[in-house]
């Protein structure tokens, strides 16, 4: 008829025992687990923090290679600009010479030209400075920016206290033994006010 679980058949202290035996077993797998959980939070805070300064580095690898192209960019527009000024001052001499034009005229034409071309390569290295400045403020921006990515993502993860779980488990146990003991009437457990 009725069939009665034989682990309630048991006294209460018996039943007291195994239930503190399952609340200490409980109490230090949910700590385990809670460990588990927060180291693999913090692995994955530094995957994600490493995959975002591996992006920052190479943004900056990118800014840095652009930078060295416009350089050489630069650098040929000046070699061109040389080899032009060389072409016209030679020019100029081997006209001033088959015209019959003075030489102080010639040398003035060539002075006027230079001066032009040296105003065109100060310029042109004005710039090429504006744009490394620029080069580098904006490397410092994508890696100050990637720190800060970095900071946000590796927060503060929550680890579990040891000492917190043990007296939970205590204060818990000493709950379920004073229930017990009042309900069977242990004599070290009733008041003085008890009839």
């Amino acid at each position: 008829m009725f069939e009665i679980i034989p682990i309630l058949a048991c006294n209460p202290t018996a039943l007291l025992a195994v239930s503190l035996t399952l609340q200490a077993t409980a109490m230090a797998a949910s700590y385990v687990q809670q460990k588990t959980v927060a180291k693999n939070r913090k692995v994955y805070q530094d995957h994600i923090a490493d995959m975002k300064g591996a992006a920052a580095q190479r943004k900056v690898s990118s800014i840095h290679s652009r930078t060295i192209q416009e350089k050489e960019a630069t650098a040929k527009k000046l070699e061109a600009s040389s080899r032009q000024l060389d072409e016209v001052a030679a020019q100029s001499r081997l006209s001033a010479s088959a015209g019959g034009i003075a030489g102080l005229t010639t040398a003035h034409l060539i002075q006027s030209y230079e001066a032009s071309q040296g105003a065109y390569v100060a310029q042109i290295g004005a710039e090429q400075n504006m744009r490394e400045a620029s080069a580098l403020r904006m490397s410092e921006d994508v890696m100050l920016g990637a720190e800060q990515q970095m900071f946000a993502t590796r927060a503060p993860i929550a680890q579990p206290n040891l000492l917190s779980s043990v007296m939970t488990f205590g204060a818990e146990a000493a709950d379920s033994v004073y229930a017990v003991g009042k309900k069977e009437g242990w004599g070290w457990l009733k008041s003085k006010n008890d009839p």
